[in-house]
């Protein structure tokens, strides 16, 4: 499911969905980062949690684990645009979720 991030902190992170995720259900996250590491290279925050919470504001998950990883430089890559083209991502706030 590919969605977008309301909110996000050092434990956990609020998106919007689409579809409905249970409380308790195991996730993965995929965020683009809207830093770039040295002014070029692009980054995204893969963490893994579980939802929380859900309700008409979205689902809430808290990380049990996060790293920053990063991202294949496509030719079409801006820095600071936010025009990364990695694994879906095309916008700074866009996120992919497995579940």
């Amino acid at each position: 499911m590919v969605s977008e991030s309301i909110n996000i902190s050092s434990g956990g992170l609020l998106f919007k969905t689409s579809e409905a995720v249970p409380s308790g259900q195991s996730l993965e996250a995929w965020v683009s980062w809207p830093v770039f590491l040295d002014k070029h290279i692009p980054l995204r925050l893969a963490a893994k949690g579980l939802v929380v919470r859900t309700g008409s504001e979205g689902a809430a998950m808290r990380f049990e684990t996060y790293e920053f990883r990063t991202c294949q430089i496509t030719s079409d890559a801006q820095v600071g645009v936010g025009a990364r083209t990695e694994a879906g991502f095309s916008a700074d706030n866009s996120m992919k979720i497995a579940g």
